[in-house]
């Protein structure tokens, strides 16, 4: 069953945050940990994301090792304050960096927090690289960026082509994979993805003139966002498959 992971946080009261969480995925920030306490009371699958791509995209601090090393001492403290909780949590990576510092940070995670640590396979990267992680681990997130960032572009799906090919057509592996930023239902329904996430519910639901705007009610608008993007199923990994023979 496919994971839909919501992104926040999303303001207006305790009953929005259920209408957006219960009973089903809720991914926190590590940059934005604001709500995390009510989520985690909410039945819902939580997951930890490292914050790295708000950084990356704002510009801020690309350079600075000494800032990015005690970033990830904050963020594991983190992890672990919720370990018990959290269905997983994203390793630390550096986005359009060397192949060399991601795998460098996956061997800087804490030992005793590995069994829920899940990498990211930047689309900039090489397939061989996915392989490996692949290979690893039992769940491998993918992050879009360099000439594939924009999702759903022709670029795009063709490089996610290239990596799912890699794994179930040619390799048959049993991973599962996860896709940062793709829960767009356009994205979500071309692959074979085991759960995805987005902030998108978050965001539009305070544009009440941008979207719905015949809907001003945000409980109203919380639940039909909801649900347009929980609709969409991507294929199973055979039916990908046997669409592609």
């Amino acid at each position: 069953m496919t994971t839909h992971y919501h992104g926040g946080p999303l303001w207006g009261g305790d009953e929005l945050l259920k209408a957006l969480y219960c009973d089903s995925g809720a991914l926190v920030s590590y940059a934005r940990p604001d709500q995390i306490k009510k989520i985690a009371a909410i039945k819902c699958k939580l997951v930890l994301d490292n914050g790295a791509f708000s950084t990356w995209r704002n510009g801020g601090n690309d350079n600075d090792q000494q800032w990015w090393s005690k970033h990830w001492e904050g963020y594991y403290d983190f992890v672990g304050e919720w370990f018990s909780r959290i269905e997983w949590f994203i390793i630390p990576d550096v986005i359009e960096g060397a192949e060399e510092e991601n795998d460098a940070l996956i061997e800087q995670v804490p030992a005793w927090l590995m069994s829920k640590a899940v990498p990211v396979w930047h689309s900039d990267e090489s397939i061989e690289r996915f392989v490996l992680l692949c290979e690893r681990f039992a769940r491998v997130a993918i992050g879009c960026c360099g000439p594939h960032r924009s999702i759903r572009s022709a670029a795009w799906k063709q490089r996610m082509t290239e990596a799912f090919n890699a794994i179930y057509i040619e390799r048959q592996l049993p991973v599962k994979i996860h896709g940062l930023r793709m829960l767009d239902g356009r994205a979500l329904s071309q692959f074979p993805f085991d759960s995805a996430d987005s902030t998108n519910v978050a965001i539009n639901v305070p544009k009440t003139k941008a979207r719905l705007p015949n809907i001003t009610d945000k409980l109203h608008r919380t639940a039909i966002m909801r649900h347009t993007i929980e609709m969409v199923i991507p294929p199973t990994i055979e039916e990908w498959k046997s669409a592609r023979a």
